[in-house]
């Protein structure tokens, strides 16, 4: 009898341990976010990069600033430039600063993060790879 009872525990020991197994496997974490770079700067991902950032600063037309979009992670926006009434720059200085996007991905996903908000900007249809260190 007691061999019995030694036998049925074992036998859940083993059922227990294959079932906290076998859900170890299926159970995946989510990817980590990282730094990107586009795969091709070609005039549709940066077409759709510029919409999506539009979009979010419900402003049209923006101006990048310049960057390696095959190299970078880091995309600015320039800052629309202030002027007078009367049509003139303000003392031919600007203070505003651009705002700062970055490309990132996680997994398949890529997005852009604003920086000063954090806000996560989805891009559909643009093929981002990690970011390489040059």
């Amino acid at each position: 009898m007691a061999k019995n009872i030694l036998s049925h525990h074992l036998q859940r020991l083993i059922y227990l341990a294959a079932t906290l197994t076998s859900s170890c496997h299926t159970i995946s974490a989510a990817p980590e976010p990282q730094a990107a770079q586009l795969v091709k700067a070609d005039d549709a991902s940066l077409y759709r990069i510029k919409s999506a950032i539009e979009n979010d600063m419900k402003r049209k037309n923006i101006v990048f600033g310049a960057t390696d979009w095959n190299r970078s992670s880091v995309i600015s926006v320039l800052p629309v430039k202030s002027i007078s009434p009367n049509g003139a720059p303000f003392n031919q200085q600007d203070f505003a600063v651009p705002i700062l996007f970055e490309l990132m991905m996680a997994g398949p996903e890529c997005y852009l993060i604003r920086k000063d908000t954090q806000k996560k900007i989805i891009l559909n249809d643009i093929n981002c790879q990690p970011l390489t260190a040059v």
